[in-house]
């Protein structure tokens, strides 16, 4: 009968239902529990994904705050770069241009008149004095003036200032130049006058003097032979003259001298060249802000996201082309494969591995089951893999053989027949041995027993067991079919025949089936399905029903076509697919059975 929880520990009932996951409270006389959920196992769940809810949320907020400050950063960056880069071909090209008009006023200049030069030069300091008055003179710098507001501006008047500077100093040569040359010429102008002044005198001497001879020599006496003579006093007036002329021809000739002196010690300064007008303040602002450009294009190239971007950019020609490889070459290589290579095939002979009209008939096997008993007589021995080996006789005995056959190591080794156990029977008696699919719940197990003189052709891959007699090891024969068009467009190049007397367990998914076919009604299966079939059957591939079986992936391209006989083939009752495992699975699995289907494994 139902009950309340015993009231004798009621304490103790509530720690049982918090301390278990599922607890048993115990009623009244103990026979009946009540499944209690724990609260405090619920409650730490609750709260442990709440806490990893937290972390991925935090997480996320930091990885997307990361991205997006860098975001920022890069752009910001990026508009700074423009800028920069803006200013600087717009600095260029006012540079060039106005170094281009100063060089030119200048060579206008060089040839210009003393009050042109004074008119210019008056212009050239008014405009220095209102650029100076106009221009910001604060100490900003100029990358940073750029960058917020008018830093054009003030490069621009910066330039027009060290420009107008070249022009004034260039003028003050030109005027000082002038001046000079002015005043030496009239310095020679006035030598000139006075070596005239000289001449002038130095003419009235001479004449002076021809009078005198002419006077002298026309009078038969002394002209002041008779002192109140007209030719005594005439002469003593030319001799008076004379001294007189004498004078100052004495002080001509110093001032002459003086001034040629003067003339000599006047050093006239050369004519100036046109000076170089490139700006100099142009082209540290240009260093500057290359400077700074260099550096910002230095961290953009080092952003990680601008890094991913660029090379996720470099790689977008390549992805498409994988893109439409991926899309597009299935489905041709599909079509091409269909309607191009599998017609080709099924036009083939079929091919017979060992031909032999008299070969002993396979009996029928038994129904496939999930396991097999199997007598082991004296005489003989079963080789299995130890994943298939279900239970054994105590008295048997049991070794280890590590190859199905040695000199098929390779073939052994990739179809995983290695590592076998032996089990022999002890004394003249035969001992039980029974085999399942362990580990595979769809597999089941079917037995093929070979007669002598019987050999079939079996996928390595789906033989579980072998018994065999005990003297002779499992005979395997390769048989190599290189000048067959039909191996080569099928790519399998070689086959292995398993001969008796021998029985073989095989392994198929569902069940193994064996069917024998009618003569002149060959019989098809689904490739993928095929186990193995005898030796001297007439084997050929033949193209899948229908196009859009095989397009979707519910067929494979080539069907297995037996006919002839005496003979059979067998295969499992259903193809062992890989629709579960992933793509990545299926590709590398397809290309390891493609390589050893080449060698028959």
């Amino acid at each position: 009968m139902q009950g309340r929880p015993s009231a004798e520990r009621p304490v103790s009932f509530v720690i049982r239902l918090v301390d278990r996951g599922w607890t048993r409270a115990l009623h009244g006389g103990g026979q009946e529990a009540v499944t209690v959920m724990n609260p405090g196992l619920t409650a730490a769940k609750w709260l442990a994904r709440q806490a990893w809810t937290f972390v991925l949320v935090v997480s996320i907020l930091a990885v997307g705050g990361l991205v997006y400050d860098r975001f920022r950063t890069d752009s910001a960056d990026a508009l700074r770069l423009q800028t920069l880069s803006s200013a600087r071909d717009a600095l260029t090209r006012f540079a060039d241009d106005a170094s281009g008009d100063a060089e030119r006023r200048l060579e206008d200049l060089a040839d210009a008149s003393e009050d042109r030069l004074r008119e210019r030069l008056a212009a050239v300091d008014s405009e220095i004095r209102r650029l100076q008055e106009s221009r910001d003179a604060s100490t900003v710098d100029i990358v940073l003036r750029i960058v917020t507001s008018d830093g054009i501006a003030y490069a621009k008047d910066s330039i027009r200032l060290e420009l107008l500077g070249i022009e004034r100093d260039f003028l003050d040569k030109l005027l000082a130049s002038t001046s000079a040359l002015r005043g030496k010429a009239a310095a020679e102008q006035e030598l000139l006058a006075r070596r005239a002044r000289n001449l002038q005198i130095y003419a009235a001497i001479k004449t002076n003097e021809a009078r005198q001879a002419h006077l002298r020599a026309d009078s038969p006496f002394p002209p002041c032979l008779w002192p109140w003579s007209d030719e005594c006093r005439e002469l003593e007036r030319l001799e008076d003259e004379h001294r007189r002329l004498a004078r100052e021809y004495g002080r001509a000739i110093a001032l002459y001298e003086e001034q040629r002196k003067w003339v000599e010690r006047v050093q006239v300064p050369p004519r100036p060249r046109t000076p170089d007008v490139r700006s100099k303040t142009a082209e540290e602002f240009l260093e500057r802000i290359g400077t700074e450009i260099e550096r910002r294009r230095k961290s953009m190239e080092s952003s990680w996201l601008q890094n991913f971007l660029r090379y996720g950019a470099g790689k977008v020609p390549t992805a498409l082309w994988i893109l439409a490889g991926v899309v597009f070459v299935p489905p041709l290589t599909r079509l091409l494969l269909y309607y191009g290579v599998a017609p080709v095939v099924g036009r083939l002979r079929p091919i017979c591995i060992i031909p032999d009209a008299n070969a002993p008939e396979i009996s029928d096997p038994p129904r496939s089951a999930v396991s097999l008993s199997l007598q082991v007589g004296p005489e003989e021995e079963l080789l299995v893999r130890p994943g298939n080996l279900q239970s054994s006789s105590l008295l048997a005995r049991k070794d280890t053989q590590w190859l199905l056959n040695y000199r098929f190591f390779l073939a052994s080794l990739a179809s995983g027949m290695y590592g076998l156990t032996r089990i022999r029977a002890e004394g003249d008696e035969a001992t039980r041995v029974v085999l399942s699919a362990k580990g595979d719940g769809l597999s089941e197990l079917g037995l093929v027993e070979l007669p002598p003189g019987a050999s079939v052709i079996i996928r390595p891959r789906a033989l579980a067991a072998v018994v065999k007699p005990r003297q002779s090891p499992v005979r395997i024969s390769r048989h190599w079919r290189l000048g067959s068009l039909h191996a080569w467009l099928t790519l399998q190049l070689r086959y292995l025949a398993v001969h008796g007397p021998c029985r073989l367990v095989l392994k198929g998914a569902r069940g193994v089936r064996a069917e024998a076919p009618v003569p002149g009604q060959p019989r098809m299966i689904d490739q993928a399905a095929t186990l193995g079939f005898s030796a001297n059957l007439l084997y050929q591939t033949t193209r899948c029903e229908t196009f859009n079986a095989y397009f979707f992936g519910h067929e494979r391209l080539f069907n297995d076509l037996f006919g002839g006989g005496p003979g059979r083939f067998f295969y499992e009752e259903m193809p062992s697919g890989a629709a579960s495992r992933s793509s990545i699975v299926r590709t590398l699995e397809g290309l390891r059975d493609a390589a050893l289907k080449v060698v028959g494994i």
